[in-house]
């Protein structure tokens, strides 16, 4: 993992980075890599940017409605049986503008410790700026896993706000929608 000191910077102590390891369903840590691994072979990964303001899961308020939507779930719990997901930031980093604010420096750190498990790993926003994946809706290998980016869920990030954008994002989040891939357990 980054330096302890990096995640301080952001007024986080210790408990609080055991805590983010600890809402990952599925992870491993290398204590001398320093490496998490994520994730369960079979089933979809989400990596949303970083908790909201309110905490709670990844994915979750309003971001995490839209999302649900579009990818069948009707309810909170049908979404956490079928997808694994986790913030690459562990902590709220404050507003900028009508947005959150995002470390990018911090996530890339964050990025360049983590491997996924999962066969197939959806990179939302900023996440997927610090994996370094940057065309949206399409699949592209990283490490032994394949990676897609989209956009952030936010009502803030206007990319929604087009109608053909919209039918894009639908056609991608159906094609891993629980109807279409299963459910499996880890």
């Amino acid at each position: 993992m980054p330096e302890i000191s990096d995640y301080l910077a952001l007024g986080m102590g210790l408990p609080q980075v055991t805590s983010w390891l600890s809402g990952i369903r599925v992870w491993e840590l290398d204590s001398a890599s320093g490496v998490v691994t994520v994730g369960c072979p079979g089933r979809v990964l989400l990596v949303a940017q970083a908790p909201s303001r309110g905490g709670g899961a990844p994915l979750s308020g309003r971001a995490g409605a839209r999302l649900r939507g579009l990818l069948g779930c009707p309810g909170e719990a049908d979404f956490q049986a079928s997808f694994d997901a986790f913030n690459l930031v562990p902590v709220w980093s404050g507003m900028s503008g009508k947005g959150d604010r995002f470390p990018l420096p911090l996530a890339r750190a964050v990025a360049a410790r983590v491997h996924f498990r999962s066969d197939r790993v959806v990179l939302f926003g900023g996440a997927a700026e610090a994996f370094g994946v940057r065309t949206l809706f399409q699949w592209h290998p990283l490490g032994s896993a394949l990676v897609a980016a989209a956009p952030h869920p936010s009502g803030v990030n206007r990319w929604w706000n087009d109608d053909q954008n919209q039918k894009v994002a639908a056609t991608f989040f159906d094609s891993i929608s629980p109807s279409h891939v299963g459910r499996r357990a880890c």
